[in-house]
């Protein structure tokens, strides 16, 4: 039950010790924001991310449409093997009433 009053001062900012004398003494801020600070990116690679961000756009856009493109291409050639089986299907019935 002690470390996890200790973890709770720790997170609050206030030692065991401060606690146990009164709250008297200097209050350090919580752990947690000096890591937010040590996270957080300088602004150079804020504008390297935006940059990096804005071509990745970009690319997923181009392969979006290549990808539309290719669909249409698709429906266009299966259409045509369609009409080319047909055309053989009946092509093959002539022949074989012929014999």
């Amino acid at each position: 039950m002690e470390n996890f009053t200790r973890g709770l001062d720790m997170l609050e900012g206030v030692s065991s010790e401060e606690e146990e004398n009164g709250g008297l003494g200097v209050v350090e801020p919580p752990q947690t924001i000096e890591i937010v600070k040590k996270i957080e990116p300088p602004q150079h690679l804020d504008r390297e991310i935006q940059a990096y961000e804005a071509q990745e756009t970009i690319q997923v856009r181009e392969l979006e449409e290549d990808l539309a493109q290719k669909k249409v291409e698709r429906k266009s050639l299966k259409r045509g093997l369609e009409e080319t089986t047909t055309a053989l299907a009946s092509v093959e019935q002539e022949i074989n009433k012929e014999h």
